[in-house]
Formats: structure tokens, sequence, C-alpha cells
């Protein structure tokens, strides 16, 4: 069971400047929720929070696609077990912010943490790389 809960969010996104404002779609990823911490109800919780959020942020974001010559690796804190993380090629949609999500124990007297690491790497074209938000 957990009782002490560790969230750790990492965010992804890609800027462009210019474009009409318009919402944002904050996607929330469960991949790394092994634990079981999100069940329906917490979800749902937490994608009204998003989409709340969401309608208010009018930033432009391109699109990230990871293919032959751009790649893209999110590095991130695992949620689930605190050890590091990394997804090579990954792509993200235009204007959608992509957010970790999951639950684990945590030894000691913490009660809620965030993730304290955040990184992101964009190699070969130079477009591709200004895209990326560091």
């Amino acid at each position: 069971m957990i009782n002490k809960l560790g969230l750790w969010v990492c965010a992804t996104a890609a800027v462009l400047g210019g474009g009409s404002a318009q919402a944002l779609t904050i996607k929330f990823d469960y991949t790394y929720d092994t634990n079981g911490f999100f069940n329906d109800t917490r979800k749902s919780v937490l994608q009204k929070a998003g989409d709340f959020f969401g309608n208010r942020l009018t930033e432009t974001l391109a699109a990230i696609n990871s293919g032959a010559d751009n790649q893209f690796a999110a590095r991130f804190t695992r949620p689930d077990t605190g050890s590091s993380g990394s997804i090579s090629n990954y792509s993200v949609a235009a204007d959608t912010l992509v957010v970790f999500v999951g639950g684990r124990s945590l030894a000691g007297d913490h009660h809620v943490e965030h993730g304290d690491r955040f990184g992101l790497r964009a190699s070969r074209k130079p477009p591709m790389a200004c895209k990326v938000m560091m």
C-alpha cells in the first residue's frame, strides 16, 4: 500500500513562437505508474486539472518529431522507482504537453515530493535543437 506519495512530473514540450493562441493539450502518461497509485478516480481528477490549465495556456508548441536526422531523448526521474529514466527517439504532437506521472512509497519523513531532475537532449539539425525547450 502506498502510504507516502512521491510524484515526479516531467513535462516535455517544444516551443515555437508565432501562430494563433489556442489551448494546449496536457497528456498524462501513466507508463511509470507501475505501483497503481492512479486509479480511475485519481486519473479523472488529474485530467480535469490538466484540462483546466491546458485551456488557459496559450503558447504555441511545435511538434517534436524524432527521426533519422533529428534525435530527441526525454530524460527524467522515474516516479515509480526514483531511478533515472530515458526514452530515445521520443516524439510529441504539436500543442501538446506530456506529463509522466506515478506514485511510490518513500522512506523517511517525506510526504510529497516532486522530481529534482529534468532533462531534454536534442542532437543533429540546428532547427530541431531550436524547437526544444531546455
